[in-house]
């Protein structure tokens, strides 16, 4: 059957960590398919020797995208080798072989950073349909401690080459073998292999019908990866693994990726795909009637009498660091001078810079969460990370960790702490700071209705005690809070901030854009602590402007695409 070839791109690997980047001078790419009439948008194909894994995510624009990486079962570790944007119009083919072997024809090859590498057997070399030369040209990719070898053969192909990235793992009990360029046999073997692959690829589409999805990586980690595309981060990183939830077939799997999907969406503040996605993975249909019991007000009447005052979140609802943020110049004057935050690490980097960034926890990159650092830093907090790496002692670790950090060395301290869902709970580190320190912390549950999705009977905008007679399931707790606050800006409306329109630049009107606001005073950034924009905006539909409300300042704004590359940007006073 003749193949078809389909537009794919360039392959540009650029390891960290090698002493040589590996380049070639071809700038486009077909894949050849010989069994389907196009691959499956946005699917890892996975070489079950070779653990060398491509993604093939299609558009219907004039450009894709291509991604090759490898894949250690054992360490569940996951290295891109490359990920590339280009034009996809000329001529070269990229074949997977169902062995260990990636198999390109390229049209031109740099060749500076490989080595001569020859075979004796010139009977070999000199296969007739292979048209080639004695001469073989070799590089290392990868070989590190855990005796994995990735290496890159080059065998001239008449005017061509042909380009084969192999695997070895050697162990002691035996392991894959990958192609031995110095063994006639090999040659032989790969030589009509090659051919084959250059002709019908056959064995691609072999290879493709027994494929097996790529499925070992955790979510979070390959949205991470999305997320650091770019110089600034890249706040899209949820919409390019939204289409990769066939890739995950046990429930464990899919629940973990559609929280990691809710939170990544939560950083863009894309907030209805967030919570549509939580909503599937808490699996609540029903609804409750509530009444409300008390005001924001009524809440601080309570705190007046406690020197631990404990809010939960949910980690992909920044409105609920925003009512946290509201309230913090109150509880600074009731005498509260210490702020603790769950996954907030790094409390020195903070007071050296003056400001969070990407290098205070992952969390911090959704924008409300740092604005509250912001906030709390500049108006006198002392703001510190209590966390722990230990599942096993994590609530024990926690509590031990906000005590030393706060009463323990200040038996006057007031202390307010943001914590995740159940960590508020009497056997859990609420409980166990109570035991420590001996005083009652007060809690106050944001979550329950988040999570059970119930009724408001008041119009939106708006946070409250609601009534908790009769509610099912309902936490130990001492208040629980309906809170439906829309953010208004990037300073809880703790200063001046007026209304402002942004014209979008005709640039990049045709694209979907992030428009991502930053304080001037961090932009730009000369280390790896990456600054957190104070708002951010995705703008899609070609929309000329966006109309935001940003407190008085000097920023800096950038328009950012699917792949954190900067577009434009611009200076704004207010």
């Amino acid at each position: 059957m003749k193949p078809t070839l389909y537009l794919l791109a360039i392959l540009l690997i650029i390891l960290s960590g090698c002493t040589q980047n590996y380049k070639t001078l071809t700038n486009q790419a077909y894949l050849t398919d010989d069994s389907h009439g196009m691959l499956d948008r946005h699917k890892f194909y996975q070489n079950d020797s070779l653990n060398l894994t491509i993604e093939i995510p299609w558009d219907d624009s004039n450009y894709s995208t291509f991604e090759l990486a490898y894949f250690m079962p054992r360490k569940r570790q996951r290295h891109v080798l490359s990920i590339t944007k280009v034009n996809p119009k000329k001529d070269f083919i990229l074949y997977m072989d169902s062995w260990n072997m990636i198999v390109l024809k390229k049209s031109n090859i740099n060749l500076a950073s490989f080595r001569p590498y020859n075979v004796e057997d010139t009977t070999i070399i000199n296969y007739t349909p292979l048209k080639s030369t004695k001469q073989i040209f070799r590089k290392t990719i990868i070989e590190n401690k855990n005796k994995l070898i990735v290496k890159n053969d080059i065998i001239p192909f008449g005017k061509d080459y042909i380009s084969v990235i192999s695997y070895d793992q050697h162990e002691s009990k035996g392991g894959y073998t990958g192609i031995d360029i110095s063994n006639p046999d090999d040659i032989y073997f790969y030589g009509e292999d090659y051919l084959r692959t250059l002709k019908i690829a056959k064995k691609t589409a072999h290879y493709i019908n027994t494929q097996k999805r790529f499925i070992n990586v955790n979510p979070f980690t390959r949205l991470d990866e999305y997320f650091k595309y770019g110089k600034y981060n890249n706040y899209r990183a949820a919409t390019l693994g939204a289409e990769k939830s066939s890739q995950y077939h046990s429930n464990e799997d899919q629940q973990m990726y559609e929280q990691a999907l809710a939170t990544y969406y939560s950083f863009s503040h894309e907030g209805n795909e967030s919570d549509s996605l939580w909503r599937i993975l808490t699996h609540q249909t029903h609804d409750t009637i509530f009444k409300q019991a008390g005001s924001i007000d009524d809440l601080l009447k309570r705190v007046d009498s406690s020197q631990i005052v404990i809010f939960n979140e949910a980690h992909n609802c920044p409105q609920h660091r925003y009512l946290v943020g509201t309230l913090l110049e109150k509880f600074y004057q009731k005498g509260f001078r210490y702020l603790g935050l769950e996954a907030f690490f790094n409390d020195s980097l903070l007071i050296k810079k003056g400001y969070p960034t990407s290098g205070n926890g992952f969390y911090l990159r959704e924008p409300v969460f740092a604005n509250l650092v912001r906030e709390a830093h500049k108006m006198g907090f002392k703001v510190f990370g209590y966390d722990s790496d230990h599942n096993n002692t994590r609530e024990i670790d926690q509590a031990k960790n906000i005590y030393d950090k706060t009463i323990g060395k200040d038996p006057e301290a007031k202390v307010l702490i943001l914590a995740g869902y159940a960590h508020i709970l009497p056997n859990n580190m609420a409980g166990k700071l109570k035991a420590i320190s001996g005083k009652e912390p007060l809690t106050i549950d944001q979550t329950y209705t988040y999570l059970h999705h119930l009724n408001n009977e008041v119009k939106n905008d708006q946070a409250y005690i609601i009534q908790d007679q009769g509610l099912k399931n309902k936490p130990d707790v001492d208040m629980l809070l309906w809170n439906d606050l829309v953010i208004k800006n990037n300073c809880f409306s703790l200063h001046e901030s007026r209304s402002v329109k942004i014209n979008v630049p005709d640039s990049v009107m045709n694209n979907t854009t992030v428009v991502c606001i930053y304080n001037k005073n961090e932009y730009p950034y000369s280390d790896k602590n990456i600054p957190i924009p104070v708002i951010l905006q995705v703008i899609k539909n070609k929309k000329t402007n966006i109309e935001l409300s940003l407190c008085t300042g000097e920023y800096m704004i950038l328009y950012l695409d699917d792949y954190g590359n900067i577009l434009s940007k611009e200076s704004l006073h207010i």
